[in-house]
């Protein structure tokens, strides 16, 4: 493994560190989780926009501690009410150096390579 791949790692695992202490996330049981990483992605999960801010200070506060820079080309946002059957308003959600791109919960976005959608419809990559 060559060092800067290393330093980004430690940085990386640091920020989870930090993100799991905070907590915020989904519930199953005893388990909170609150964020899914493979490589250079990262996504953040909660319940509630309240949460997603507490989620987005600690990842502006690491960043700018560490002299790190969100890709704001990269960074997109989409929540669902599933009880209320409607997408959540995400315009009070602010990173450090700007608004990150929302997405309407029927959208397809690309994780992992994989189009789907937050409501879990995958018909996007079957087209």
């Amino acid at each position: 493994m060559s060092p800067l791949a290393y330093i980004g790692r430690v940085v990386v695992n640091a920020m989870l560190r930090w993100l799991d202490f905070e907590g915020a996330g989904l519930s199953q049981g005893d388990v909170v989780t609150n964020t899914l990483c493979f490589a250079d992605d990262s996504t953040l999960m909660t319940t509630n926009v309240h949460n997603m801010n507490i989620l987005l200070a600690c990842v502006n506060s690491y960043c700018q501690r560490a002299g790190v820079k969100i890709n704001m080309g990269k960074t997109e946002v989409t929540g669902y009410a599933y009880k209320r059957n409607c997408p959540l308003d995400l315009s009070i959600l602010l990173l450090r150096n700007g608004k990150p791109k929302m997405i309407m919960p029927w959208d397809p976005v690309k994780y992992l390579g994989v189009r789907l959608t937050i409501t879990g419809d995958l018909i996007f990559e079957r087209d």
